[in-house]
């Protein structure tokens, strides 16, 4: 048992709020007695339901969610996400940020299997409560980091992108830690275009910094976010995809009529009758019309 097993809501905010130079000492040296006294006493609570696919779901957006973002936001909205075992740790949401302010993130932590389960939730919980603290990419992703940096097991790291909507001024203005690489069309007449997805990946270096970027997103466009197993089913160099077909299939396909017929299309196309996952697939596009 690791302190990621005893983790609440509770501790997530004291990480965000009372973060000093003597504070991992702190934290670490009280989760310890947390833990000691959990293995005495037996689970206190379980962060997961036991069908653990089902908890895992509960992490992620619901169609209920979906359906106020798309009417709040006047967006476009699908997604796939497919979790085949051994569980994985990709985690994709979105967070209603103001009336025209909308913040959408995807993660991918290292490893497979049930132990991935706290630091998936445990992220989850971070985000979630870092947005009411301070809504900026970079700042989320650096605060990210340097929890993570202290908390996540020895060889454990999350490849990030965060990024956030603002339909003001018609900007999505985004940050990223080895990501795959974002896709954004503008209108149905352009070309679709590979976003930066450089970065260290979170909790790998204190020392880590994050470039601030900002792209337009106007009326007609359209962002594509994916985990890598969409590039690389089947395993390469036989996949279907990289990023650069993706990105032309998407451009070819730019007259579909919403974003779920995209989705069904970039699926299609995939094909998982014959060709067999062997990662967390996230698939997420998201239209403005």
């Amino acid at each position: 048992m690791t302190w990621l097993d005893v983790i609440n809501n509770d501790v997530i905010r004291l990480l965000l709020y009372s973060r000093d130079e003597c504070f991992w000492a702190r934290f670490k040296k009280t989760m310890d007695k947390v833990i000691n006294v959990q293995g005495k006493l037996g689970p206190m609570s379980k962060m997961f339901d036991p069908d653990f696919g089902t908890a895992y779901g509960q992490l992620l957006p619901s169609d209920d969610l979906l359906d106020h973002m798309r009417r709040t936001y006047n967006l476009d909205i699908a997604s796939q996400f497919i979790v085949p075992p051994p569980f994985g740790g990709d985690l994709w949401g979105l967070i209603e940020l103001t009336e025209k302010r909308l913040a959408i993130f995807s993660a991918d932590i290292s490893g497979h299997g049930s132990k991935i389960a706290p630091i998936t939730r445990w992220l989850h919980g971070l985000i979630h409560e870092q947005v009411k603290i301070d809504t900026d990419p970079v700042v989320m992703l650096t605060t990210l980091n340097e929890i993570l940096v202290e908390t996540l097991p020895r060889g454990k790291f999350v490849t990030f992108f965060y990024g956030v909507f603002d339909l003001s001024d018609s900007e999505l203005y985004f940050a990223t830690s080895a990501t795959t690489p974002p896709i954004l069309c503008l209108s149905i007449h352009s070309t679709a275009t590979l976003l930066p997805a450089d970065g260290v990946p979170l909790g790998f270096s204190l020392d880590s910094e994050y470039e601030p970027r900002q792209v337009s997103f106007p009326s007609g466009g359209c962002l594509v976010l994916y985990s890598d197993a969409l590039i690389e089913t089947p395993h390469p160099p036989h996949a279907i995809f990289d990023p650069e077909s993706l990105a032309n299939f998407i451009a070819d396909h730019s007259r579909l009529p919403n974003a779920q017929a995209k989705v069904d299309a970039i699926m299609q196309k995939l094909d998982l009758n014959k060709n067999e996952l062997s990662d967390d697939l996230t698939l997420v596009v998201i239209r403005r019309p």
